[in-house]
């Protein structure tokens, strides 16, 4: 798909707005799974700095980061696109990759267009970042069900200027026989404070959260296959932030682009 252009991008940031305007109704938190199973969402926020309406979905996603699920774990993570920079403020976290993700996204789920803020969950379905009734009540479904494998971080800890992950992950076979699928590891940095001096947001003072730093698929994997395992090492950028990172790790169907399970963790200190 082609990246928007500024008058289609500007609509939807309108409609957008209007759609944050409306005030969500209570939702109640689901209980702990009955059979004890582990239950985890991923929600991928496509967000720009450039993009007046995306504030109210990056607060959205912090308070998320925060909370904690009584019936799984949610684990943000923020995709700051770069089709907005063109408007007078270049996005210091935006990547052409994150532009490339989306429009993935829009081809697998034959969308005709791409929009900020837009939330992924799951991988399965999309909505208006900023919809907080929406988004919550969508998390409380994801989380009903129980994850179709196990993706473990076992051990996360820099190595001089590497950050070093130590991962397995296995497909349910019943669940996911035959499916092809990758682990996707991400690396993210919270509490970035941006004061924007140009573009729609000019004059603001921006507080982000786990903004995606880098992100590769590590390892394949296959239903019913067994257990892989892997290590990686992640170069480490002076511009990152070591005590505000974190990593994500999760089973992402190779085709439909369905994500099974997740882990996250945060690097373990000196």
């Amino acid at each position: 798909m082609r990246k928007p252009s500024i008058l289609a991008a500007a609509i939807v940031c309108m409609v957008a707005i209007s759609t944050a305007a409306i005030v969500a109704a209570p939702v109640r938190t689901p209980s702990p799974r009955a059979d004890g199973k582990k239950s985890t969402v991923i929600l991928e926020l496509f967000t720009s700095q450039g993009c007046s309406s995306c504030p109210p979905a990056d607060r959205l996603l912090s308070t998320l980061t925060r909370e904690q699920q009584a019936a799984g774990t949610v684990i943000p993570l923020a995709y700051h696109v770069d089709y907005w920079n063109h408007l007078g403020w270049s996005d210091p976290f935006s990547s052409a990759a994150w532009s490339r993700r989306q429009n993935e996204y829009a081809r697998v789920m034959r969308s005709s267009q791409v929009y900020t803020p837009q939330l992924v969950i799951n991988g399965t379905a999309q909505m208006v970042g900023s919809d907080e009734g929406r988004v919550r009540r969508e998390i409380a479904r994801q989380l009903q069900q129980a994850d179709r494998g196990v993706v473990t971080l076992d051990r996360v800890h820099v190595e001089g200027t590497q950050l070093v992950v130590d991962l397995r992950a296995t497909l349910d076979a019943a669940e996911a026989a035959g499916r092809n699928a990758e682990v996707q590891l991400a690396l993210f940095e919270n509490d970035a404070t941006t004061a924007v001096p140009r573009g729609e947001l000019a004059g603001h003072r921006l507080n982000n959260d786990t903004i995606v730093r880098w992100q590769s698929p590590v390892l394949k994997v296959r239903g019913g296959s067994g257990e892989g395992k892997t290590t990686v090492r992640i170069p480490l950028q002076t511009a990152w932030r070591s005590g505000h990172l974190g990593v994500a790790a999760f089973i992402q169907d190779s085709s439909t682009f369905a994500i099974y399970a997740a882990d996250s963790a945060r690097p373990a200190q000196p």
